[in-house]
């Protein structure tokens, strides 16, 4: 694998730790990591705006539901929280996206993995869409918590700074000075500071001018948790140097991934849903990638009856492609772990067992017993 390619890989992150180990290890400068939120709710498709069909109709994007139980959902997060910390360069960066559910045990969880003195920031992402109870104060915001592989890091304030206008003022005196420019002041031990409205600063951890998607934005591809591309777009400029290599192990409706192709960063995107999956490839139709398809889904592992009798034979696709925008149609003959390719031809994605692979033994290499080939 060349060190500029940007990949895509069809299944569980965790069970592609070691493709993923094995080619960038200590090599990725961010990563955006936007687990399920322990909801409690199945999370189905969307027609796109204009009126369009989502990718597979009446199905599901992904499952949300942990029994209530904090524990089991911290038990899949740990691992996966490990694997980032071990992709990380020395200068990178780690924003996990949660809300008020499992947020406060993910912070204790982080601690324990990169360590206190690796905290970096709690972002506040605050909204304003959606309906308002009567009982309570509404729930309009998300946290993002930043951590990183060392206590310093890569940050550019600049790449994501903001007019001081629309910064909060904290009711300083308003004036105008002789060249026109308006500042704000405030006198402190007999000295006064201005501070010009046109000058530009860091935001705040407060992000209130981003956005929610409302659900008719052009932006919108039908996947129902899509984030905007702006939320995106700051944290890449502020936290990756210009071609840089960024990742997204939920990528979704491949919102990181597109900005990164956009901002001239690498980028590695993993999903295990199958929707996830052809959303983004029709998403990025434009951009060369490295795709993989598929690594077993780690739920089917723990879920599934052994496999009986020998392994099938195997290969799994590892190409350079400009992925066709409608996947419908698409005829292949391979199959690989997880998925079983012919089943392109109309528009689903059907299951397919490997002994090997349901087994955790992702090979490195091609081996005898396995014909799969990781680049």
């Amino acid at each position: 694998m060349k060190p500029g390619d940007n990949l895509l890989i069809a299944g569980d992150n965790l069970t592609a730790a070691p493709l993923l180990l094995s080619s960038f290890a200590g090599q990725v400068d961010l990563i955006y990591l936007d687990p399920p939120f322990a909801t409690g709710r199945a999370f189905p498709l969307r027609p796109p705006p204009g009126g369009g069909d989502s990718v597979f109709p009446r199905e599901l994007a992904y499952e949300d539901r942990w029994q209530g139980d904090p524990e089991r959902f911290l038990n899949f997060l740990e691992p996966r929280l490990i694997l980032c910390r071990d992709l990380l360069s020395s200068r990178g960066t780690l924003y996990l996206h949660l809300d008020f559910r499992r947020v406060h045990h993910a912070r204790l969880l982080l601690d324990r993995v990169f360590g206190e003195r690796c905290f970096r920031n709690e972002i506040i992402w605050h909204y304003r869409s959606g309906g308002r109870p009567q009982g309570a104060f509404a729930f309009k915001h998300d946290t993002i918590l930043v951590y990183g592989k060392n206590p310093e890091g890569y940050f550019d304030g600049d790449a994501v700074a903001i007019p001081r206008v629309t910064a909060r003022s904290n009711k300083m005196k308003r004036a105008v000075d002789e060249h026109g420019r308006t500042y704000r002041s405030i006198r402190s031990a007999g000295k006064e500071y201005r501070y010009y409205d046109d000058e530009r600063v860091i935001p705040d951890d407060v992000w209130s001018d981003i956005g929610h998607l409302h659900q008719r934005d052009p932006e919108r591809t039908g996947y129902p948790t899509q984030k905007p591309e702006k939320l995106l777009e700051r944290i890449l400029l502020a936290s990756s140097p210009p071609g840089g290599r960024v990742a997204d192990l939920f990528c979704g409706s491949g919102t990181t991934l597109a900005v990164a192709q956009r901002l001239g960063r690498c980028w590695i995107g993993c999903d295990e849903s199958p929707a996830a999956i052809q959303i983004t490839c029709r998403r990025l139709a434009k951009a060369p990638f490295v795709l993989h398809r598929k690594l077993p889904s780690a739920t089917s592992l723990a879920t599934e009856e052994p496999a009986t009798g020998p392994a099938q034979e195997n290969t799994l696709e590892t190409k350079q492609v400009a992925p066709d925008p409608n996947l419908r149609g698409h005829r292949a003959s391979a199959r690989c772990a997880g998925v079983d390719l012919e089943g392109h031809r109309d528009g689903n994605l059907a299951p397919h067992r490997c002994a090997s692979h349901r087994a955790g033994q992702v090979p490195q290499r091609t081996s005898d017993s396995c014909g799969h080939r990781l680049a």
